[in-house]
């Protein structure tokens, strides 16, 4: 039996995500305060409306430029703006 197979490199007691994290980069982009990533991409987590959030899903999630153009063109967030501070406006529609 080798060496190799007796050393354990700290892995096996987390779970597949945990594991994937540790050696990858890390999700480091302002846009991650905004956007939940699963397995499949990203999903915009703003909300807009009470208990309402946009949920627009990207596929590709490892590229923050499409959800950066998301954030600007869709609700007006750019970097400097911080969760806590984000307003959704209550319009009321007459008919």
């Amino acid at each position: 039996m080798s060496s190799e197979s007796n050393q354990n490199d700290g892995n096996e007691n987390l779970n597949p995500i945990e594991k994937k994290k540790r050696g990858g980069s890390q999700k480091k982009s302002w846009v991650w305060d905004w956007f939940e990533a699963d397995e499949t991409g990203a999903t915009c987590q703003v909300e807009i409306a009470e208990n309402q959030t946009c949920s627009r899903h990207y596929k590709n999630a490892s590229s923050t430029g499409n959800l950066i153009i998301h954030l600007n063109n869709k609700h007006q967030i750019t970097e400097g703006i911080k969760k806590q501070d984000f307003v959704v406006i209550k319009i009321k529609l007459f008919s």
